[in-house]
């Protein structure tokens, strides 16, 4: 299940960042990799326009982007006068649709939020409904290169054929397939096959609160989640795989991963800190 070993330093990087899978950190982490003039995001509450705004960029200003990101599907490398490869991270299936639908219970400007309330749904109802395709194996339609909004594949009718697409698209297209469960040790793979110089430090960002674990839900629901992505937890599946076997090529893998883990827990605690001390001075001044 070999990814794309090809150098990825001197290519441009086009990051898929799949809803409720970490993107919103992953993006505070590839801001500071990038300068801001060489960067291109994708709004989500524009997507086609954003596109549309790339695309017809002249090919001259394209050719300086050096990274593009934002919640698109794959196929935008077509449109780069230069090389680009791929990064996106996928989620547990289960935990990512129970992350969506208490998120967007929380997010009034959410496209999402007016017909989940006004018909007071359930988890396993909004998993049902067919209000969008995001709930219908959203995650393999975005790295195959058919997500919500195109109608080319309803709710329901995702295939093993989009799988094989989308499995091909990473074998050829990724330089690394991360999952939100080992994000470290994505993030540790990234920072190599990118080249990016000092380590990606983080803290969680857009975290959804308030949301029940999924041993919390009866099992009906569980099941249900389950089979209406049965597509995205088999490419969850390879996923996992491909990572696992990734950081089995990499040379001295294991210790950079511990250095990394050791100075990222200090920097947490230096964010925290300082967001601490941000948060009381604006009390005092209330």
């Amino acid at each position: 299940m070999e990814l794309n070993m090809k150098p990825c330093r001197e290519k441009s990087l086009i990051f898929i960042h799949i809803p409720k899978a970490a993107g919103v950190t992953f993006s505070s982490i590839l801001d500071r990799q990038y300068k801001s003039y060489e960067v291109f995001t994708v709004h989500g509450s524009k997507v086609k326009e954003s596109i549309g705004e790339f695309v017809n960029l002249p090919k001259e200003k394209r050719g300086r982007i050096r990274l593009l990101k934002g919640h698109m599907e794959f196929g935008l490398h077509k449109h780069f006068p230069h090389p680009s490869t791929y990064v996106t991270i996928m989620r547990n299936p289960v935990e990512r649709t129970i992350s969506h639908y208490y998120y967007v219970l929380q997010t009034p400007s959410h496209y999402l939020y007016d017909t989940v309330i006004s018909n007071d749904m359930t988890i396993e109802e909004y998993v049902s409904s067919g209000i969008s395709t995001e709930l219908d194996n959203g995650q393999l339609r975005m790295i195959a290169g058919q997500a919500a909004g195109n109608d080319d594949i309803p709710f329901g009718k995702c295939s093993r054929v989009l799988l094989e697409k989308a499995q091909y698209n990473i074998r050829k297209y990724f330089a690394v397939l991360g999952v939100v469960e080992d994000f470290d040790e994505t993030l540790v793979l990234i920072k190599q096959e990118m080249g990016w110089k000092g380590f990606p430090f983080y803290y969680k960002r857009n975290v959804t609160r308030r949301r029940p674990t999924q041993k919390s839900l009866p099992e009906g629901t569980i099941r249900t989640i389950e089979a209406n992505n049965a597509l995205d937890c088999e490419l969850y599946e390879f996923a996992k795989k491909a990572l696992e076997e990734k950081i089995r090529s990499q040379a001295s893998f294991k210790t950079k991963f511990l250095i990394f883990l050791v100075l990222n827990s200090a920097y947490k605690q230096i964010a925290e800190r300082r967001m601490l001390h941000s948060t009381l001075r604006k009390i005092r001044y209330l």
